[in-house]
């Protein structure tokens, strides 16, 4: 059971519907990092954009659950716009599961 903090299941599975659909379409698509565009930095698990992250807030978060020095996201702190289109070809490097963006997500 997920501690949710104080957000209803329904508001918790209405924004996760909305970022990644379902688990099936988090699977084939949204496992990596991504670069949705614009002034977005380089976003991962369920509306994670790393680039409006300060480094602790990306430690505190991710470190333990996933190798932060592996996925590189502490680089991704403050970058976003075109400097975060890097993503695009290096994103698939990183894995997230979906048991653990929802995981993050709900803390």
């Amino acid at each position: 059971m997920l501690d949710l903090r104080g957000t209803s299941r329904a508001a918790f599975d209405l924004v996760v519907a909305e970022e990644v659909t379902s688990a099936a379409v988090y699977d084939r698509r949204y496992r990596g990092l991504e670069y949705p565009g614009d002034q977005s930095g380089p976003t991962g698990g369920i509306g994670c954009d790393f680039g409006t992250q300060t480094r602790a807030q990306i430690s505190a978060d991710w470190e333990g659950r996933v190798s932060v020095a592996e996925m590189k996201v502490l680089g991704a702190s403050g970058v976003r716009g075109d400097k975060a289109a890097y993503a695009r070809k290096y994103g698939h490097a990183v894995d997230i599961s979906f048991e653990l963006a929802i995981e993050v997500f709900s803390t």
